[in-house]
């Protein structure tokens, strides 16, 4: 019995994916099973980290112009907190 795990972008599948399993898998019953991975792409993670940072200091910025008030600045926190949690 032979036990195959995939990880990959959504985005980056097509039909030559598809393809590539049935061939691998030809005239065999199949189970296949989607869910939601933690980012493990260390460019990806980074990307991510860098949107963060300059949102953080975005927020910062507006925070001390007086331009984000502090009740916003406690919401913002809140999102960031939950968007580190995820990562």
């Amino acid at each position: 019995m032979m036990h195959t795990i995939y990880r990959i972008n959504a985005d980056e599948l097509n039909a030559d994916f598809v393809d590539a399993l049935k061939t691998l898998f030809r005239h065999k019953h199949i189970e296949i099973m989607v869910h939601e991975t933690p980012v493990t792409d260390t460019k990806e993670l980074e990307e991510r980290r860098n949107l963060l940072a300059a949102e953080t200091q975005e927020a910062l910025a507006l925070f001390r112009q007086g331009d984000l008030p502090a009740q916003s600045s406690n919401e913002v926190i809140k999102a960031l907190q939950a968007d580190l949690t995820e990562s």
